[in-house]
């Protein structure tokens, strides 16, 4: 947990709760109460107890907003944060987001603004990586005049990269942003926070963006700010899907989620 977002989420101050059908065993998120119970119905009997008077508090959703701006900050040169904010700013508001796992999906839940309900998709309790590449597939097929873009962790993208052909052979056109820093980044993080040896988290640095033209796509490699604003402009114009490799370095997250 990042120094700081105690004071923009904190259940001990603001309850959530929490209603899942399953106990919560997978601790990626805390709640003020767990209910386990079917959610339909779970929601259905709290809503009967509600007033059609409650609302947030005067000014916290200002707030809530303002604190996370100040703990994931977005004017870095060139990283992982550096990536979201260029894509939230170059691409249309209406774009449509997809998500897989890993180190990135965690900083994006928390940059990335929706301006429409159900325009960010991810695996959230199941932590799914790959699942962000046929997600944006099946956004861009249903929503054909949309823009769809999907962030990966480079690990997570090799696993599912043959998806890319089904891509081109349905005529789609999704934007595969892809943070290529040849780690498992979240894994290898939480391995020295344990103080455990650097084990199975690293590996190669691939050319994610050539396998974008291998499978019948558009590819480019980027590194700063200025070419992936250019990556994203020529994609929204272009025929085929496209893969933006953005690399960064390793250990790019610290400080950050």
């Amino acid at each position: 947990m990042r120094p700081g977002w105690r004071n923009v989420w904190d259940p001990l101050e603001v309850p959530v709760i929490d209603i899942t059908a399953e106990p919560n065993r997978h601790y990626m998120h805390r709640a003020t109460v767990n209910i386990v119970a079917e959610t339909s119905a779970g929601l259905t009997a709290l809503r009967s107890s509600i007033s059609e008077d409650c609302g947030w508090p005067d000014d916290a959703i200002a707030e809530a907003r303002a604190g996370l701006s100040a703990a994931f900050p977005r004017d870095d040169d060139w990283g992982p944060a550096a990536v979201i904010d260029t894509v939230a700013e170059v691409l249309p508001c209406s774009t449509l987001a997809t998500s897989d796992s890993g180190a990135h999906r965690i900083l994006l839940s928390q940059m990335w603004q929706c301006k429409a309900a159900g325009s960010l998709m991810q695996s959230s309790a199941f932590c799914t990586m790959g699942a962000g590449v046929p997600l944006a597939i099946g956004a861009a097929l249903a929503n054909p005049e949309r823009t769809v873009v999907s962030f990966s962790g480079d690990a997570g993208f090799l696993m599912v990269c043959g998806e890319l052909t089904t891509a081109a052979e349905l005529g789609t056109k999704p934007i595969f942003v892809v943070f290529v820093d040849a780690s498992l980044a979240l894994i290898e993080m939480k391995q020295r926070s344990r103080q455990l040896p650097n084990c199975a988290v690293d590996f190669g640095k691939h050319d994610i963006a050539a396998l974008g033209r291998a499978l019948g796509g558009e590819g480019v490699r980027v590194s700063s700010r200025e070419d992936l604003k250019i990556a994203l402009q020529t994609a929204q114009n272009a025929d085929t899907f496209t893969v933006i490799a953005a690399e960064i370095e390793r250990q790019s997250y610290d400080g950050r989620i």
